[in-house]
């Protein structure tokens, strides 16, 4: 699985046309070379609108690390998208809140 981490909308204002159109004629043939499929979380909202997730603008902190790892767990389908008994439910990616 290729996948792209999630970014601040903040970092993905600034790239937006050509790079982004490159980038992704670079996803595109990997994935096709290798036949694996590709996860885009780079603007997802469930992660990307929370700056509390971040160090920086294109750097998961160890809490962003923790729900960005939980919800991919989950859209792979290892893991139930069930919150611990310990989590608070903002913290937790996988549920619409």
């Amino acid at each position: 699985v290729l996948v792209t981490t999630p970014f601040t909308k903040y970092f993905n204002r600034l790239f937006k046309g050509g790079v982004i159109d490159d980038f992704l004629a670079q996803v595109k043939e990997i994935i096709e070379k290798y036949d694996v499929p590709y996860m885009d979380y780079s603007s997802d909202p469930r992660i990307s609108k929370h700056l509390r997730y971040f160090s920086d603008s294109n750097h998961l902190n160890d809490k962003g690390r923790r729900a960005f790892t939980k919800l991919l767990l989950s859209d792979l389908g290892l893991i139930q998208d069930t919150v611990e008994e310990h989590s608070q439910p903002d913290d937790d990616p996988t549920r619409e809140h």
